[in-house]
């Protein structure tokens, strides 16, 4: 994962902006979806007193690139794989629009699905990783977020513990929408 700081205090901030490696820095707040109230930004520009705190920190991780074996030219994406059950039921990349550093939908970033054959190996893997962990709860709905590094190393961004389907209704067929809404409904309602 990234490295993440949750930070409570003006003072506390500034200790971890020290040690935060990237000139760039990503603050979220600690609820929200659709990339509110995430500030990315270079560390001499952030102004502490205007935050609302508690904050998570996390270094910037610069990735031009896409997403290895899939991603045709160089762009600023990132991969979401969304699972039911703790089984993928669907995966999808999110690319920023030109000249922006959000890859959330809601922000103006554009979606493709992503077949389960083009999702690198090494993504698989730390997702088998987290779903080990996350197989505590059965009825999981969750998605795991990740960027890639311009040398093509997966990196964990977030988990999200309501991941919408709202995407799939613009870049989903027929077939896909009623698969995933047979699934989601067999874990809401069993």
């Amino acid at each position: 994962m990234a490295p993440s700081f949750l930070v409570a205090t003006k003072k506390e901030l500034s200790a971890v902006l020290k040690k935060v490696s990237s000139s760039k820095v990503v603050l979220k707040p600690l609820y929200g979806s659709g990339g509110a109230g995430i500030i990315i930004e270079e560390k001499k520009q952030i102004a502490p007193a205007s935050l609302a705190y508690p904050i998570l920190v996390q270094e910037f991780i610069k990735s031009d690139c896409g997403i290895p074996g899939f991603s045709t030219q160089k762009e600023l994406s990132d991969l979401r794989m969304v699972f039911l059950n703790n089984s993928l039921i669907f995966s999808l990349s999110r690319i920023a629009k030109k000249g922006s550093l959000f890859t959330n939908f809601h922000k103006g970033a554009s979606a493709i699905l992503v077949p389960e054959k083009k999702i690198p190996l090494s993504a698989k893997k730390m997702a088998r990783e987290i779903n080990s962990i996350l197989g505590t709860f059965p009825k999981a709905h969750y998605s795991l977020d990740f960027i890639f590094t311009n040398q093509g190393r997966p990196v964990l961004i977030e988990i999200n513990t309501t991941p919408g389907f709202d995407l799939l209704n613009i870049v989903g067929n027929e077939k896909i929408k009623n698969k995933n809404f047979i699934e989601f409904t067999k874990t809401v309602f069993n």
